[in-house]
């Protein structure tokens, strides 16, 4: 039962932030200090890709651990978050 929980789980919580949606009842909404919601996890990827200058190269854990960026000060304002376009 544990295993088919963290399963299920798991599996919405990676659909909720590929998807890219803000619904009230997203992880990110619900839990916001430890979640970072599907902005944070586009930020995530794109400081990795060719061509991109702008922004710290330091975010490691924003998708899901949010608390973790900010704990090693990693911390990337929604602000910065939303300016990124994901080529």
């Amino acid at each position: 039962m544990t295993r088919l929980a963290h399963n299920v789980l798991i599996t919405y919580m990676l659909t909720e932030i590929h998807s890219e949606y803000d619904a009230p009842w997203s992880m990110h909404n619900i839990a916001p200090s430890i979640f970072g919601g599907a902005l944070r996890h586009r930020y995530h990827h794109a400081y990795t890709q060719r061509g991109f200058e702008g922004g710290r190269k330091g975010v490691h854990y924003h998708e899901f651990f949010r608390y973790l960026d900010q704990l090693f000060g990693f911390e990337v304002s929604e602000a910065e978050c939303r300016r990124v376009v994901v080529r």
